[in-house]
């Protein structure tokens, strides 16, 4: 039996709770606030990415809670922002909550690693509608149209919504 739970603990990569930036490697870094909602969703979705097999082994999974670290080095000015960075450099940047399957297109492609075999997608991720996914990862705020979404917060750390499009295509 404690063997079985030595081979778990193993197999499963652990996410970096830690207020430093690490230079080492390629870290994707989550920035959140323990209010935000949506952070707490898109944890979620960090740690289904986290124990992949193809993305366990190509790069470090980081959140820093901004609520307890000094984030003003680091420009954050929304919930939840995520940083890929190489070698403690920035190559890439996001303010938006993603499904398993754009998080992962943006780390390929900012990585440069997009076409080094790694795949995009499981079988859950191609058989569903953007809908779908959508729904599955983004909650509704209490109280408003279905198309409203917090984008921010104010200094009181409540939300600042703004209508998006569902298909996150509007002109």
């Amino acid at each position: 039996m404690y063997f079985y739970l030595l081979l778990i603990k193993v197999s499963l990569q652990e996410i970096i709770d830690d207020c430093a930036i690490y230079k080492q490697g390629l870290v994707l870094s989550m920035y959140y606030h323990t209010e935000c909602t949506y952070c707490m969703e898109y944890e979620k979705v960090l740690k289904i990415l986290a124990n992949e097999s193809e993305m366990k082994d190509m790069l470090k999974i980081q959140k820093v809670n901004c609520g307890v670290c000094d984030c003003g080095p680091s420009s954050i000015k929304g919930f939840p922002t995520t940083i890929l960075r190489n070698n403690g450099t920035e190559i890439g940047r996001t303010v938006a909550m993603m499904d398993l399957k754009k998080l992962k297109s943006f780390i390929l492609k900012k990585s440069g690693k997009e076409n080094a075999g790694y795949k995009l997608t499981n079988e859950e991720d191609s058989t569903s509608s953007k809908e779908e996914l959508h729904a599955k990862t983004i909650k509704i705020v209490p109280g408003s149209s279905d198309n409203i979404y917090p984008i921010r917060y104010d200094q009181d750390m409540k939300p600042i919504c703004v209508p998006i499009c569902v298909s996150r295509t509007c002109n």
